[in-house]
């Protein structure tokens, strides 16, 4: 048999750095935060060792200079960036041996706490127009229809009048309970394997076709284990196959086990990174959220729940879709207890600061954790003391005494969100699903006849669409996303789809089915807390609402 040489085709590996970890910006430029840690790998297919050079330049005589930050070093190795950096925000690192340069790396660090950063005063400080269609829903730039604006939690608009008294909110759920969720199914029982089979001892008992006594006519025999059905192929001409001397006995060790300890996901640098950046697209907002998780469900999440908490603002089109989000205003939110909440895109730094000056002033503060944003909570201050004491740092009109239940009666009843929400030709499909409010779940339906919300399966074109009687009259419908979509559909049917108990000043929703828009920022920023998901109660609980405040809200949402 000739010889064939294949060296040719084995990969080598170069003397080079790359990045791991961190958490790169959206944009054409290489940025990466300043917040999430990074290391620097050093690999090399030869065993010579390397030294890292930083090259720092100097910003006003652009002179640059040469630092050596490791030397002799020997690849593979994993570095720190932190360790490298030497205080620059902007530098490059130069992997060299004996004198020769093998690679540059330039590296530009960006955090919320640079004078570079977003300034609010350069954004387009998008807000909630008050009497515009969809207000609560969608923040825009300007508008001349506009009779007040909702900004963060700063209410710059009186009260909705008109909202008629509703009906009475159950204090417990009428969608799903304990004995609902997890029925009992019928389980699937396979017999256990015998003691002797392959399964397991790992012994195969291989069965071949009959030996006839003449010469074979092909090399190979196939044979089966009777007990897996594993195949395997011998040789049929002993004399020309090659007969093993030693056999591998192969030590069987049991797999580790699976760790069950659980992870927090750390979203402190994407917070500083939408800070620094101050505004951007959807798309740039994915790209933050796909390097934590790359998962459509987490992002939708995470964007709903800065929302939640006045950390941005979001503009959407006609139909409802997102089109870009802007750092919402740094405000101070009142709470019915007397304390005070400081919400928006407040960086690290700025709340060390603050926080100093409320001590000073004789303030008690303590850090609140509320899912992705940690808030500062100030006790023991009254709104003028506050004022004094934040002068520097926010303005008089951003501090709001009770700003959640203000928001509340700003907002108008769902009723109207659903008069101002452009029609389209509802689609047809074969089959449609259908959200039912008595047990909040969906039910496949040939029609599409029914008022309510209504989901096209992932082969006809996803999407929601709620209807109307009108629009069934019509043959139109009106695109939503799934929350929205929910409650208005429980508007219409007039069907409760909250319960509040007044007692542990609780608000319940199913799960799927959080607060859209501002009214899930009213049930939200009335404690500083992000609903807690309760699976066996198919739910989603709100905390901390007073029963003053959802008195209004639960009109909003039920007239």
């Amino acid at each position: 048999m000739k010889h064939t040489e294949f060296s040719a085709f084995q990969p080598r590996l170069t003397t080079q750095m790359t990045l791991q970890g961190g958490l790169r910006l959206p944009g054409r430029t290489r940025r990466w935060s300043s917040v999430a840690p990074m290391s620097l790998v050093i690999t090399s297919d030869e065993n010579e060792p390397v030294d890292l050079y930083r090259i720092d330049r100097d910003p006003e005589s652009l002179r640059t200079t040469d630092v050596l930050v490791s030397e002799a070093v020997q690849p593979p190795i994993k570095l720190s960036l932190n360790s490298l950096t030497g205080g620059h925000a902007d530098f490059s690192l130069s992997l060299r041996r004996n004198s020769r340069i093998l690679q540059n790396m330039q590296i530009k660090l960006r955090g919320a706490d640079m004078e570079e950063g977003a300034n609010q005063e350069d954004l387009r400080s998008i807000a909630h127009a008050v009497g515009t269609p969809l207000w609560p829903l969608t923040a825009i730039e300007d508008s001349d229809e506009a009779t007040g604006w909702v900004m963060g939690t700063t209410v710059e608009a009186g009260a909705f009048d008109g909202v008629t008294e509703t009906g009475f909110v159950p204090n417990k759920i009428s969608w799903a309970g304990p004995k609902d969720f997890g029925k009992a199914r019928t389980k699937l029982r396979l017999p256990a394997p015998g003691q002797e089979t392959c399964i397991v001892t790992g012994k195969h008992r291989f069965i071949y076709p009959t030996f006839d006594g003449r010469y074979p006519k092909t090399p190979w025999m196939y044979g089966e284990c009777n007990a897996c059905g594993m195949s395997r192929r011998s040789p049929t001409r002993i004399k020309s196959a090659e007969k093993k001397t030693n056999e591998v006995v192969t030590k069987r060790e049991p797999l580790p086990k699976i760790s069950r300890s659980i992870t927090t996901m750390d979203v402190r640098p994407l917070l500083d990174a939408m800070i620094y950046l101050g505004e951007g697209s959807r798309k740039d907002f994915s790209t933050l959220a796909r390097q934590l998780e790359d998962s459509a469900l987490f992002e939708r999440q995470l964007l709903m729940s800065l929302e939640a908490l006045a950390f941005i603002e979001v503009e959407r089109d006609q139909d409802l879709e997102i089109i870009s989000w802007e750092s919402a205003y740094q405000c101070i939110a009142g709470l019915e207890d007397d304390t005070w909440l400081m919400v928006g895109p407040w960086s690290e730094g700025l709340v060390e600061e603050v926080k100093e000056e409320i001590e000073n002033f004789g303030g008690k503060v303590n850090m609140l954790e509320s899912g992705p944003v940690d808030i500062l909570r100030i006790a023991g201050m009254s709104r003028e003391v506050l004022v004094t004491a934040v002068e520097d740092y926010v303005d008089e009109g951003r501090i709001t005494h009770r700003s959640a239940r203000k928001l509340a009666e700003t907002l108008p009843p769902l009723s109207k969100l659903i008069d101002d929400l452009s029609r389209v030709q509802f689609p047809f499909a074969p089959v449609y699903e259908y959200f039912l409010l008595e047990r909040a779940e969906w039910v496949e339906s040939e029609i599409a006849n029914i008022p309510g919300l209504y989901r096209l399966p992932r082969v006809f074109g996803s999407g929601y669409y709620l209807r109307t009687t009108a629009d069934i009259e019509k043959g139109t419908g009106a695109r939503v996303w799934a929350e929205l979509g929910k409650h208005l559909a429980a508007n219409i049917l007039d069907r409760p789809l909250i319960a509040y108990d007044a007692n542990s000043q609780q608000l319940r929703v199913p799960l799927g089915a959080e607060l859209p828009g501002l009214y899930g920022r009213v049930a939200v920023t009335s404690s500083g807390e992000l609903p807690i998901a309760e699976p066996r109660l198919n739910s989603i609980t709100y905390s901390g609402i007073s029963p003053r405040t959802m008195s209004i809200l639960s009109r909003k949402l039920m007239s």
